[in-house]
């Protein structure tokens, strides 16, 4: 994960434009990229990314295929369609790149893993397009990260793990089980590696964040479910700025569907 990481689907922040700035914000919207099908529009964006090229990766998730951006939200490229095949893409869930601009992305119909460089090129596929429980196998993968070293933290949401893997997509280890102890998740949705160092994951499902060290020991953990200060409504996406805050985003309260992150 590099550069700043303070995106978030659907919203874009800039420090430096001052138009449509009331005296009372403290977020403002500087510009947004709308949904559609034509390459540059976004059907349900879920992972998004800045790569050390500087630009703005977004998975688009129901269109089922890669976009990028510059931060002007002019479209770079976009690759991927339908399909299970190599080069193929099934409901692109998570997304992160890396610091050589490999881009890792979860895909959530066919429960794997496909790496690709910053062109679009398949590097690697890890997993399988059945579900499984087995080291290196998953089920409805979700979030995703990699840290400086090139290895790669995956969220196995149905199986309610995190599962590591080193840079060539050989499996390191697991850590989570279904419950609601700590070390333990319901639907992990996100992970991210921090600033620190430590694994930060969206817990959606028990409506809290938990800190883990890169080996899966158990550090820290916060929120409970509500709309008050300091709570949280199913987790999904983490985000970090420079002095190391975290941002989270959820669920809308009041969504009928879940499916409002």
């Amino acid at each position: 994960m590099t550069g700043q990481r303070l995106w978030l689907p659907m919203l874009v922040v800039a420090a430096t434009v001052y138009a449509q700035r009331m005296p009372q914000d403290n977020w403002y919207l500087a510009g947004e990229i709308r949904g559609g099908i034509e390459a540059g529009y976004l059907n349900h964006p879920m992972g998004v990314d800045i790569g050390p090229d500087g630009y703005v990766y977004v998975a688009d998730r129901d269109n089922h295929r890669i976009q990028v951006f510059d931060t002007a939200g002019n479209v770079i490229r976009c690759w991927g369609d339908y399909g299970s095949e190599v080069l193929e893409l099934n409901y692109p869930q998570g997304l992160a790149v890396g610091s050589d601009g490999k881009v890792y992305v979860t895909e959530y119909g066919t429960h794997r893993i496909h790496v690709f460089d910053a062109d679009g090129k398949t590097t690697r596929v890890v997993g399988g397009t059945a579900t499984g429980t087995e080291p290196g196998e998953f089920n409805q993968p979700t979030g995703i990260d990699v840290d400086s070293s090139g290895n790669i933290f995956v969220a196995d949401g149905a199986n309610h793990r995190i599962q590591v893997f080193d840079s060539s997509g050989t499996f390191v280890r697991e850590w989570g089980s279904n419950g609601t102890g700590d070390g333990q998740f319901v639907w992990p949705w996100d992970v991210r590696i921090g600033p620190d160092g430590n694994v930060y994951v969206a817990d959606k499902d028990n409506h809290r964040i938990q800190v883990f060290g890169a080996d899966g020991t158990f550090l820290r953990k916060w929120g409970t479910s509500g709309s008050g200060d300091g709570q949280l409504s199913q987790p999904t996406r983490i985000a970090f700025d420079d002095s190391g805050n975290v941002y989270v985003t959820g669920k809308s309260f009041g969504s009928e569907t879940g499916d409002d992150y």
